[in-house]
């Protein structure tokens, strides 16, 4: 076989196990999140039934090595060029998914977590804060999955089709989330609150 042989069975082969890379990481991303909203919703973490440390940091490490697996996985195919990316409007949109999640994500490190953590107050406004944030990542991780298995009607979406359908996925998150979600979070920390007040007014063996 020539060079050029090996290289045409070469990237296909490269291409395959690291989309199966990529799958695999996507399931255990998706569940970690998954478990980590529903941990959030019945009190899980404000009760210390489950580590908010372990799971931001494993989501961290998950989403670079989604990231890293999926710029090999564009690079092999349709490159970077804004004119291939203008072609692959699935393309384009998962990757702008996935930059909104970032940036979602790196904001629920710096605001939502130490609040959730007990390291910062948590007011009504950060509740709300915390809401809002918790939405956009679980609306981003069900986009990103729809977008990244949208095989068979992807020739009819163009790239602002799929923007279009993401902006009325997270309309739908933030409504079920200030409307359902907030006024348990609500609930749920001012008996917290409510305890901690009184622990330290009749503490236990005084």
């Amino acid at each position: 076989m020539t060079e050029t042989d090996l290289l045409a069975l070469a990237v296909p082969l490269v291409r395959q196990g690291m989309l199966f890379v990529h799958l695999i990481v996507f399931a255990f991303a998706f569940v970690l999140v998954i478990q980590a909203d529903l941990a959030m919703i019945r009190g899980g973490y404000s009760a210390g039934q489950r580590d908010l440390h372990r799971d931001a940091r494993m989501t961290a490490w998950l989403l670079l090595a989604l990231w890293g697996s999926g710029l090999v996985l564009v690079g092999l195919g349709s490159g970077f060029g804004m004119q291939a990316l203008a072609g692959n409007p699935k393309v384009a949109a998962k990757l702008t998914v996935v930059t909104v999640l970032t940036l979602n994500g790196l904001l629920l490190h710096v605001f939502a977590f130490p609040r959730m953590a007990g390291m910062v107050p948590l007011s009504r406004a950060g509740i709300t804060l915390c809401v809002v944030l918790g939405a956009v990542s679980s609306v981003s991780w069900v986009a990103s999955a729809a977008i990244g298995t949208a095989r068979i009607v992807a020739p009819l979406l163009r790239y602002h089709d799929y923007l279009v359908l993401y902006g009325l996925g997270l309309g739908i998150g933030l409504t079920v989330a200030l409307t359902v979600v907030r006024p348990l979070l609500v609930r749920q920390w001012g008996q917290r609150v409510l305890r901690g007040h009184r622990d330290a007014v009749c503490p236990q063996g005084g």
